[in-house]
């Protein structure tokens, strides 16, 4: 019996010191309110913001459930391609079974999302089966040149 009882003892500080407390939202557009699919989320510990210390994924819908052990300062860092990083700092302090951030709202990066243009040059000879054409009017030498000197 003497051995029996620091070992439940032992047991029971085990289990109570890695009880986890469940973390969970839903990451939505901010003007459609559409759940964020598939986005990346990372826990921090707020005294070192510099290594995450878990990762985990919306679904389909945008929430998200994951279970995090211990106590204190929290962030989580949403991230995902085209939208601005959000942080939502949070404290666990070990009583509750779970911590509800509600819903997060993101917003569009309007840096990543840039309109891009297409830069093409014409050909300025086009070759046919029967007959080859060179349009003199696209060539940036014509304006300098004489027309013999262009054929």
């Amino acid at each position: 019996m003497k051995q029996i009882f620091p070992t439940i003892i032992a047991a029971l500080v085990c289990i109570a010191a890695s009880a986890q407390t469940t973390v969970k939202g839903v990451v939505l557009d901010s003007q459609t309110r559409e759940g964020e699919c598939f986005a990346t989320l990372q826990f921090f510990n707020s005294a070192d913001l510099s290594k995450a210390i878990a990762y985990t994924m919306t679904a389909e819908d945008g929430s998200f459930e994951y279970g995090l052990a211990g106590t204190g300062e929290y962030v989580m860092l949403f991230s995902n391609l085209g939208r601005l990083d959000v942080r939502v700092p949070f404290t666990l302090s070990g009583s509750e079974e779970v911590c509800d951030l509600g819903s997060i709202l993101v917003e569009d990066d309007a840096e990543t999302l840039d309109a891009a243009s297409v830069v093409a040059q014409k050909n300025l000879v086009k070759m046919e089966v029967d007959k080859i054409t060179y349009k003199v009017e696209d060539d940036v030498d014509a304006q300098a040149s004489t027309v013999l000197d262009m054929l």
